[in-house]
């Protein structure tokens, strides 16, 4: 739901509740509160997300902060950096090393985004962290693509 937009208020702002199920076979999955905020500047749009996140039986919390600064280079090309650090909220011990043990975990680096019609293509490479007792750090890669109707 959109709640602010930039030519009235200054800031686009949205929020919306989502369930988004865990794997391809797994039953639990998780259901998450997010507000998203953008706001342009010419070619430039600045973009924060705020997460909240947990499955149904709250068992496992957590929270994301997701920030990304995007320069439109063409009408279809947009490049930038993005970045997203997620951090446990107090799940429960079990849940916590059933997880794999890590409190926090970060994405970031640069990015690329292309739309040819109905379909955008996207790339990014960078740092990856994830936050265990013994914090490991490395490259990352992402390519994503998605279309509409």
């Amino acid at each position: 739901m959109q709640a602010l937009n930039q030519e009235g208020q200054g800031i686009d702002m949205s929020a919306g509740v989502f369930y988004k199920p865990e794997g391809f076979t797994e039953g639990e999955g998780e259901i998450e509160a997010v507000m998203a905020f953008g706001r342009r500047f010419g070619q430039l749009g600045l973009i924060a997300d705020l997460v909240y996140g947990q499955d149904p039986e709250a068992r496992e919390r957590d929270g994301e902060v997701r920030l990304a600064g995007m320069y439109s280079a063409t009408s279809r090309m947009e490049l930038g950096l993005d970045s997203r650090v997620r951090f446990d909220l107090g799940s429960e011990q079990d849940k916590l090393e059933e997880e794999g043990g890590a409190e926090y975990d970060l994405i970031a680096g640069p990015m690329i985004a292309y739309v040819l019609g109905g379909v955008a293509l996207t790339g990014q490479a960078g740092l990856s962290v994830l936050g265990t007792p013994n914090t490991k750090l490395g490259p990352i890669a992402l390519l994503g693509i998605s279309g509409t109707l």
